[in-house]
């Protein structure tokens, strides 16, 4: 699961998580 994690972390995800790391940022 850690290795998928990274992936979604390191690939552009949908506008969900793009907005939930806007937010974080």
């Amino acid at each position: 699961m850690r290795t998928h994690n990274l992936h979604v972390c390191q690939l552009p995800a949908p506008g969900a998580v793009t907005s939930n790391s806007a937010r974080s940022g």
